[in-house]
């Protein structure tokens, strides 16, 4: 018999392989679209977004299958990993200015952004994986290390490697 351990990352393989499959087959296609139609494509800027973009769907396939692995039924899974899409995207960049809100008595704060802000913002994985992109094919937004590429990536490792391991050590524990 399987353990939950193996039934886990066999499914999170297999996850990551059709997905990875899918993001490398559009990226070709995209390509090849470019240079028949006569756009000049530099292979190795193509080959460096192509590993970004199979790094950022790992995290989120990594996420689901955490979020999959701790709730006991695919319902719930279904509405959690919609919720923590919607915190991605719509959410996320809300969090500091709702603490700024409230660390400034119930008024807008003026003046700059504060530097935990910018850090914060950067800690979203699909966040990351756009400053990595723009560092890498255009100028980098700043000189910070959270604007590098090495921090994107990390962040987007970090994501994937601690929901998966929580959501295992949750389903290990689980009485089924």
């Amino acid at each position: 018999p399987y353990t939950r351990r193996e039934l886990v990352l066999g499914t999170l393989i297999g996850r990551i392989l059709v997905v990875g499959l899918g993001v490398t087959v559009g990226v070709v296609a995209g390509t090849l679209s470019m240079i028949v139609f006569g756009g000049a494509v530099d292979v190795g800027a193509m080959a460096v977004v192509l590993g970004l973009t199979l790094l950022l769907s790992t995290a989120i396939v990594g996420l689901a299958m955490g979020i999959s692995a701790s709730v006991s039924t695919s319902s719930r899974a279904a509405i959690l990993g919609f919720g923590v899409f919607m915190v991605f995207y719509a959410f996320w960049n809300l969090v500091p200015l709702i603490v700024r809100y409230v660390l400034n008595g119930f008024s807008f704060a003026l003046g700059p952004t504060p530097e935990w802000v910018l850090i914060w913002n950067q800690l979203n994985p699909i966040n990351a994986f756009r400053t990595a992109i723009a560092a890498l094919t255009q100028q980098p937004l700043s000189g910070a290390f959270y604007h590098a590429v090495w921090f994107a990536v990390l962040v987007m490792l970090g994501w994937f490697v601690l929901s998966t391991t929580l959501g295992l050590l949750r389903f290990e524990r689980t009485d089924l």
